[in-house]
């Protein structure tokens, strides 16, 4: 095709194709897929003329999410400077897939394609985007046609972001579009921190498609035991961010509670069902103290994770609960939660520090009812290392000692205090 000279034998020849692609699409579309990336203009048209067939671009559309989210994606090796470490070596066929998901995306006739099909291909480049995090980038040889030319160097994630915006434009959502542009989000999709921009287009999501929510759980359910842990990543990271948005939906928000959960089971992705389990406090007080037991007992499981990160996660998502909760659901275990937290006061990581004291400030709610005694004591035990670090060197720790005795000073029994 790169020889056609003419505009009406190109038109001939793509009306050709899409006549050949009606009886064997499969062996059409893989054959374009084999083509050198990037792809050339003809190989552009030829997809787009496949997509526009309303006949076709189901059948493509199904192919090219299936290559991008269940076949061979990279191959991990160890990496020559350090071989206690893998690095990530991309599969060319899952790239030119990705390439291709975002030039069909270019014509307008797929605009009511994306928006009946809308958790397919939301969900499949979401995955894609984790997938294709710190991948190593592809260099593509010059065609034999041109063998003087230099080499392309293709990055994964790069590529991904390309085909993203394209979605983007095509679904002409500007909520989606806002979220991308703020927090530095699309450049956050290239970086380790791909899962806070995820939980922020989860939220854009949420707010301008809440009846796609359900269609985008279930299109994910599978990948959140996936065989890669950047798909497991991303599935748990959209429900750790759909559960502050399920308040009006009671089914969907156990669901995606059970699977959050579960999920801690994974060490891969049990920070990110941490961060979660917090939002269940979106729902409101109700659904917060209906799985309170729950929620609370597994976030202070892991208050003292060897995972200082973990840990504090843990203690943040406690600090929003016990600003809910009934007193009746914490005063049990009220004793327990501070002989939890105390450890923490002196850990040398300045955040674990001010998420302790934070949280033990949230405990003020639960001082004056049935477990009124026993918190006034630990109060008193605790008393020395807040007034100590009221004058600590980090100025966020400062802070939450502070905080924290403003809230506890009514409850010390004493009107000089």
């Amino acid at each position: 095709m790169d020889g056609i000279q003419t505009e009406a034998t190109m038109n001939g020849t793509l009306h050709a194709l899409k006549s050949l692609a009606t009886h064997h699409l499969l062996a059409v579309v893989d054959q374009l897929l084999d083509a050198p990336m990037p792809h050339s203009q003809n190989v552009v048209k030829s997809f787009q003329v496949i997509a526009k067939d309303r006949n076709l671009v189901m059948g493509l559309l199904q192919h090219l999410t299936d290559i991008i989210n269940n076949k061979a994606l990279y191959d991990e090796k160890p990496n020559p400077k350090d071989k206690k470490l893998n690095i990530r070596e991309p599969l060319p066929l899952p790239m030119a897939a990705t390439c291709a998901l975002g030039e069909i995306m270019q014509s307008e006739e797929l605009e009511d394609v994306i928006n009946s099909h809308y958790p397919q291909f939301v969900g499949s480049l979401l995955l894609r985007i984790g997938t294709a995090n710190a991948n190593q980038p592809k260099t593509i040889p010059p065609p034999a046609s041109k063998p003087k030319d230099k080499p392309t160097i293709i990055t994964p994630s790069n590529q991904i972001v390309v085909s993203f915006r394209q979605f983007v434009e095509r679904s002409k959502d500007d909520t989606l579009k806002e979220a991308l542009e703020s927090n530095n989000n699309w450049a956050r999709l290239e970086t380790n921190d791909f899962p806070l921009a995820i939980a922020d287009i989860t939220a854009a999501i949420a707010k301008s498609h809440p009846d796609q929510m359900r269609g985008i759980f279930e299109f994910l359910f599978p990948y959140l035991r996936g065989n890669y842990i950047p798909q497991r990543t991303v599935a748990c990271s959209v429900y750790a961010e759909f559960l502050s948005h399920s308040k009006e939906d009671k089914e969907l928000l156990q669901k995606l509670l059970n699977c959050l959960l579960t999920a801690q089971a994974d060490p891969s992705i049990k920070l990110v069902a941490i961060r979660g389990l917090g939002n269940i406090v979106s729902s409101g007080a109700e659904q917060t103290n209906r799985y309170a037991q729950t929620v609370i007992d597994s976030l202070v499981s892991s208050i003292d994770d060897v995972d200082e990160v973990i840990a504090m996660e843990s203690m943040m998502g406690l600090s929003r609960v016990f600003e809910v909760v009934d007193e009746a659901r914490v005063a049990p275990i009220l004793v327990n939660i501070c002989l939890r937290i105390r450890p923490a006061f002196e850990k040398a990581n300045d955040d674990i520090r001010a998420a302790s004291f934070t949280l033990f400030g949230t405990l003020w709610r639960f001082g004056q009812g049935s477990a009124a005694d026993v918190f006034h004591e630990q109060m008193h035990y605790n008393l020395p290392s807040i007034v100590l670090h009221v004058n600590d060197d980090n100025q966020k720790v400062k802070e939450a000692c502070k905080v924290s005795l403003r809230r506890l000073g009514p409850l010390f029994r004493s009107d000089e205090i």
